[in-house]
């Protein structure tokens, strides 16, 4: 094969794999939703006192191990629907607002990332009896960024998710010692 053939040929299958990720980006949906979950042999209760509290998630989350350098800030209240924190880091910022609160259920929160105009939606919740309750950590949202938000959709499961099973493992711990 002369020169001339291979660059032809290169330059072929480069447009051709140029146009195949563009084609996919356009049609892999945008949206995500990690979740994960455990058993806490507690009440939920409990575990409440925990998550529907704010001035507690350093005990269980995981955000400051990973980045030392976060500073996180709580809102006048901490506790029940509307306490908030905020959070800057060497990642970025943002703001987390609960919009649910409630003992038996757990918590519902909306966040934003670095003054994203898209909210993403997270959740804590517990199902069970007073023995053992099962904690479900849920965030879902979109990525509304052409071609490539989808790409980094499917890539938010694979960095947070594991996140999320060390935080949850934390929340056990802590929740079971207390």
């Amino acid at each position: 094969m002369s020169p001339k053939n291979i660059l032809v040929w290169s330059f072929s299958l480069f447009s051709f794999l140029l146009v195949a990720l563009l084609g996919f980006g356009l049609i892999l949906p945008s949206d995500y939703k990690i979740e994960r979950e455990i058993a806490i042999s507690s009440s939920s209760d409990e575990v409440h006192k925990f998550v529907g509290d704010l001035s507690q998630w350093d005990k269980w989350t995981p955000w400051k191990e990973a980045d030392p350098t976060l500073k996180i800030t709580l809102g006048d209240q901490v506790k029940g629907v509307g306490a908030s924190q905020s959070w800057r880091g060497k990642d970025g910022a943002g703001r987390l607002v609960f919009i649910k609160s409630d003992p038996e259920e757990g918590v519902a929160f909306e966040m934003q990332f670095n003054n994203d105009t898209n909210k993403t939606l997270g959740s804590v919740s517990y199902r069970g009896n007073n023995d053992d309750v099962i904690v479900t950590w849920t965030m879902q949202g979109g990525l509304d960024i052409p071609i490539i938000g989808p790409y980094f959709a499917l890539m938010i499961g694979s960095n947070a998710g594991p996140m999320f099973d060390k935080g949850l493992a934390n929340l056990k711990r802590v929740v079971e010692n207390s």
